[in-house]
């Protein structure tokens, strides 16, 4: 599964992103996880169109906000 967090620099996402990386780790999920971490400068999500950009190449099963 490829999760994508945005605002992952900031305190709730980065949480998001090291507990999805750790149950990675831990193997208590029964698939992995391919955790993409996108901060405000990696994408900002106020642009519409980069938003779509992203998804559309990185292709997430999820994306947490």
């Amino acid at each position: 599964m490829r999760v994508l967090v945005t605002g992952a620099a900031g305190q709730v996402g980065s949480e998001i992103v090291e507990d999805l990386r750790r149950r990675n780790i831990d193997r208590s999920l029964r698939s992995e996880i391919d955790v993409i971490a996108a901060t405000r400068a990696d994408l900002d999500i106020s642009r519409r169109d980069a938003v779509w950009s992203v998804i559309d190449s990185l292709e997430p099963d999820v994306v947490i906000h």
